[in-house]
C-alpha cells in the first residue's frame, strides 16, 4: 500500500476512534438530583423528589425504568451502587402517616440482580418510623457493604451482606465510643474503606473484610470530601483547599502519607480505578471539565467544558457523570477532541443566573443588574430572555421588565434590564417587596427572586438613561428621582 494511502487510513481510523471515546447524552434527568453508577454495559441513575425512579440507559437504547415509587415523600437518595451482578438503591424519605411537623426521616435500603427486580434489605420495611436506619452502601461482587445504626441518632455500625449466600449481615466494624462513623462508604475487591471523625480530625479508614482487620489509615488535614477505593486497596480522597476547590491525592496500603495529584479541582465527586484518578476541574471563569489522572499527577480532559458534574462513576473503563441536565457515558479514552456537547435527548447549553437577595429602591435609577454566566454551549455563547415580574396581592405575578441576552461561552457578564418610569409606578402602587426573574433559553429556564424595598412615592416620567455598561457598579438599585 502506497505510504500516502496509508498514512491517510491511519488517519481516519484515529478520527473514528476519537469520535467513538468522545461522551454520549443518554438521558435528562427530570426529578431534581440523584446519584449514577455503571452497572456492566448500562448507566444506571435515580432521581427522587416527589417520589423515587432508578433508570437504566445505554447508548443508542431508550432508558429503561428499573424501580418507581411515587408515595414516598421528600425522598432523597443516599446511595446507588453496582457491580457486574448487582445493583442496589438507598433513599431516605419523610415516614408514611408523619404529620407535617416531622422532621426525622426514614431510610430503606434495596438490592438485587443487575438486571433483575430490587428486594428490601434494611431500613424501614414498610415506610413508617423504625428504630433502623441506613446512612450509606457500597458493591463488591455480590457483597454489599452498608452503614446502619440500630436506632435513631444512634452509633453507626458497618455491615456486609453475602446476598448470593443469603446469610445474615456480618458486623465489620462496631459502635466505637467518642467515634463519629461517616457515613459514605466504599468496597471493591476484598477492601472496604469508611469515614471516621474522632477528636475533629477525619480519617479514612481501610478494613480487609476478609481477613477481618485494619489494613491502614489516613488522617487528613481538613475534613473528609469525598474519597473512593480500588480493587487492590489503593484510596483516592478530595479535601477542601477553599470555598470553591478541593485538593486530590492518593493513598495505598504500605505506602506512607498521601500523595497529591491535584490542588485547584472543583469541590465535587473523586473515583479512582486501573490506578486512574476522575474528578472535575476548572475549565474557564465557568466551566468545568472532567478529567483523568495517572497516579504521578498527569492529567487530561475527558469531557468538554460544561456546568456542574453532581454525580460521579468510574470502572476503569467507562465513565459516567451527570450534570443537573444530563446524564453522560464516555468509554476510554476519552480523547475529547470536541468542545461542544454531544447531540442527543439533552438541552446542549446551559446558563448561571445570580442576583442579590435584596434590592433597594433608590438613587435615581431604573435599572437590575444579573450576573449570568455560560458554562456550556454547541455556538459561540448562550442567548435569551430575562423576565422580571413582581407579585400582587393573591398571589398573582405581572411584569415589570424584560430584555435579551448574549453571553460567550466560558464567561460571565453582567447584564442590565432597564425598568420604566410606569412599571416603576405600577410596582410603588401595588407596594410588593419580592421580584420573581425568570431566565429562559432552550432547553432551560432558571428563576431567582429578590426581597426589594417598595418606592415611597411614584417615579415621574423623564428620557430614557443610557444602558449601563458591561460590570458598572455593584449594587443592584431600583428607584427613581
Amino acid at each position: 500500500m502506497p505510504a500516502l494511502a496509508l498514512a491517510l487510513l491511519l488517519l481516519l481510523l484515529t478520527a473514528a476512534s476519537a469520535r467513538a471515546a468522545e461522551p454520549v447524552a443518554l438521558a435528562e434527568p427530570n426529578l431534581g438530583v440523584g446519584p449514577v453508577a455503571i452497572a456492566g454495559d448500562e448507566i444506571v441513575f435515580a432521581d427522587a423528589g416527589e417520589g423515587i425512579r432508578v433508570r437504566a440507559a445505554a447508548p443508542g437504547r431508550e432508558p429503561v425504568v428499573r424501580l418507581e415509587q411515587e408515595d414516598p415523600e421528600f425522598a432523597v437518595p443516599f446511595a446507588l451502587a453496582a457491580s457486574p451482578t448487582r445493583l442496589a438503591f438507598g433513599f431516605s424519605h419523610r415516614p408514611r402517616g408523619a404529620g407535617d411537623g416531622t422532621v426525622t426521616a426514614v431510610s430503606r435500603l434495596l438490592a438485587g440482580p443487575a438486571a433483575g427486580r430490587l428486594g428490601f434489605v434494611a431500613g424501614s420495611p414498610d415506610g413508617r418510623r423504625s428504630g433502623e436506619q441506613v446512612y450509606g452502601a457500597a458493591l463488591a461482587g455480590d457483597v454489599l457493604v452498608s452503614v446502619e445504626s440500630v436506632r435513631d441518632e444512634g452509633p453507626a455500625r458497618v455491615l456486609a451482606r453475602d446476598l448470593a449466600a443469603g446469610t445474615p449481615p456480618a458486623e465489620l466494624v462496631p459502635p466505637v465510643p467518642g467515634t463519629e462513623l461517616l457515613t459514605d462508604v466504599r468496597a471493591a475487591g476484598r477492601y472496604v474503606a469508611y469515614g471516621i471523625r474522632r477528636g475533629g480530625v477525619d480519617a479514612v479508614v481501610e478494613l480487609d473484610r476478609v481477613a477481618r482487620r485494619e489494613a491502614y489509615r489516613i488522617e487528613l488535614p481538613r475534613e473528609l470530601e469525598d474519597f473512593d477505593l480500588q480493587a487492590d486497596g489503593k484510596l483516592a480522597v478530595a479535601v477542601p483547599r477553599t470555598r470553591d476547590s478541593s485538593a486530590i491525592g492518593w493513598a495505598a496500603p504500605g505506602r506512607a502519607g498521601v500523595r497529591d495529584v491535584a490542588f485547584s479541582a472543583r469541590r465535587s465527586p473523586v473515583r479512582i480505578a486501573g490506578d486512574r484518578i476522575a474528578y472535575v476541574r476548572p475549565a474557564g471563569a465557568v466551566s468545568s471539565e472532567l478529567a483523568l489522572s495517572d497516579l504521578e499527577g498527569f492529567a487530561r480532559p475527558v469531557s468538554f467544558p460544561l456546568d456542574e458534574i453532581e454525580a460521579l462513576a468510574f470502572d476503569g473503563r467507562r465513565l459516567a457523570f451527570r450534570t443537573p441536565s444530563c446524564v453522560y457515558a464516555a468509554d476510554l479514552p476519552g480523547l475529547a477532541v470536541r468542545l461542544i456537547p454531544p447531540a442527543g435527548p439533552c438541552p446542549r447549553a446551559s446558563a448561571t443566573l445570580t442576583a442579590p437577595r435584596r434590592a433597594t429602591l433608590g438613587g435615581g435609577r431604573r435599572v437590575l443588574r444579573y450576573e449570568i454566566g455560560c458554562p456550556m454551549a454547541t455556538g459561540a455563547g448562550c442567548e435569551g430572555r430575562l423576565a422580571v415580574s413582581y407579585q400582587r396581592r393573591g398571589g398573582r405575578r405581572a411584569a415589570l421588565a424584560a430584555a435579551r441576552f448574549t453571553v460567550r461561552r466560558g464567561t460571565v457578564r453582567t447584564v442590565s434590564v432597564p425598568v420604566d418610569a410606569d412599571a416603576m409606578n405600577a410596582l410603588a402602587a401595588r407596594a410588593s417587596n419580592r421580584l420573581v426573574t425568570l431566565l429562559t433559553m432552550p432547553g432551560q429556564i432558571l428563576q431567582t427572586t429578590t426581597r426589594v424595598s417598595a418606592p415611597t412615592r411614584p417615579a415621574p416620567p423623564r428620557r430614557p438613561a443610557p444602558e449601563p455598561k458591561e460590570g458598572d457598579g455593584g449594587e443592584f438599585v431600583i428607584g427613581g428621582s
